[in-house]
Parts: structure tokens; C-alpha cells; sequence
């Protein structure tokens, strides 16, 4: 399996066991992903930790909330000077804000949190990525379920920081500027992945790639049919950590 065959590597500074390895390069890593293994012992020792997966029903006004306030500051502010103090000032707390809140509520939509059903989440993702200047939110759900099926694999997680990131980011001023400007979130998806553009199967995960219904300790009734959405359900699974880069 690929999964075992390529190294994961992270920002350089992480703590690691070993000797030190040069701080101008990526730490590479050879062992297991870590987030798999820590989710079922933490699911095995505390089972009620699954009460809270799951949809969220709040999550679609609140997007509808947050977009009417990007358009209403869009239409309040269409006769201000684009580099007038009034105009920078808004853009930065309020739309920053709002957009910041949208990239968060974009991602939860992608694991199918919004609505039970997986056509409605998609429609309310492409209408919250409305006031976001990069329409990012078809294409994110193919690259986003590739970054959480091989977390930390070069080449495949889209999510790893480039090279160009790697000397750009890798001082205070970068990480400054990283923190304050969100920019380069909706970007990664743009960036080519290898293991999307040779096949489109990664966007429909065979059944053996999601848990079954048995090993859900539940009965197997529906057919084989239903394996390509089996990716997209399996969003409702926690992540005890959080593995945004």
C-alpha cells in the first residue's frame, strides 16, 4: 500500500525522536500516521465520545447569515475609495472575519455536517463560497478527502506546505504574515495532486476503503451500489486532532 511506502513529512521544528535533522529541510518520517490508531483507542476508551458526531443542523443559517453579511458590507461600501481607510479597515476585520468563517464552514460542509443528505451539503458549500474570491469549494472535496485518506504523504496531501512555503514561512516574518493574512487558504486546492488527476476513483472510495456496516456493529441490508458514497458518510467518523496545516 502506498500508504506505507511514502514518507509523511511535516513543517520543519516539529519535535521527533532521532538525531536532528537539517532545519532548512521538511522532517521526513517513516512511521505510521498517527491519527487513525489514536481515534480508535480514544473511541474504544471513551464510546460516548460518538454522541457528538454527527450533523449540525445550526450550520446552514449561520452560512446564510455570514454571506448576507458579506453582501450587505459589499453594497454599503460600493461608492468608498478601495484604498480609503474605512474601505481596508472593513475588508480586514469584517470580511476577513466573515471569509475566515466561510474557508471553516466550507470544510465542515466537505465531511457532510451541514445536512444529512450529500447534494444539499454541496449546494450550500458552492453558496458559501459566493463572497470568496476563489471559487474553491467544488474542487476542495476531492482534494480534502485525499488529504485525510493520506495525511502527511508527500505528493499525495495537498495540505503539506511546498517548497516555496518552506523558505518563505520558515522565519518570523513568514509565520507573521501566514497568521494575519488568510490568503493561501483556499489555494491548495488549485495545486495539482498525482493521485487525483490519474484516476477520478479517489472521489468515489471503493467499499473497502470506508469501515462496514458490520464493523460499525450494525446489519449490512443496503447493496454494493451504494460504495461510491461511502467516502462521503464517512466525514461523520471524529478526528480527535486537528490536522489543518
Amino acid at each position: 500500500m502506498l500508504r506505507h511506502e511514502s514518507p509523511r513529512r511535516t513543517s520543519p521544528g516539529s519535535a521527533c525522536e532521532g538525531p536532528p535533522q537539517d532545519p532548512s529541510d521538511f522532517l521526513w518520517l517513516m512511521t505510521e500516521e498517527p491519527h487513525r490508531t489514536r481515534r480508535m483507542a480514544i473511541i474504544k476508551a471513551h464510546p460516548d465520545v460518538t454522541r457528538l458526531m454527527g450533523h449540525e443542523p445550526l450550520t446552514k443559517y449561520l452560512v446564510l447569515a455570514v454571506v448576507c453579511v458579506q453582501l450587505a458590507l459589499a453594497v454599503l461600501l460600493r461608492h468608498t475609495h478601495p484604498l480609503s481607510p474605512a474601505f481596508l479597515l472593513a475588508a480586514y476585520a469584517v470580511g476577513g472575519t466573515a471569509n475566515h468563517n466561510l474557508f471553516l464552514a466550507i470544510h465542515e460542509i466537505t465531511h457532510n455536517l451541514a445536512f444529512r443528505a450529500i447534494v444539499p451539503n454541496r449546494l450550500l458549500a458552492v453558496f458559501a463560497n459566493l463572497p470568496i474570491a476563489v471559487p474553491y469549494s467544488a474542487a476542495f472535496k476531492g482534494y480534502h478527502i485525499e488529504h485525510h485518506k493520506f495525511l502527511g504523504q508527500d505528493g499525495i496531501d495537498t495540505d503539506l506546505p511546498t517548497r516555496l512555503e518552506l523558505l518563505c514561512l520558515n522565519n518570523v516574518l513568514g509565520k507573521v504574515f501566514f497568521a494575519y493574512v488568510p490568503l493561501p487558504s483556499p489555494l491548495p486546492p488549485l495545486t495539482p495532486s498525482p493521485a487525483l488527476s490519474k484516476s477520478s476513483s479517489t472521489l468515489s472510495a471503493p467499499a473497502s476503503s470506508a469501515p462496514s456496516a458490520s464493523q460499525n456493529g450494525t446489519s449490512s441490508t443496503s447493496s454494493s451500489s451504494s460504495s461510491s458514497t461511502t467516502l462521503s458518510s464517512t466525514p461523520s467518523a471524529p478526528v480527535p486532532s486537528s490536522t489543518s496545516s
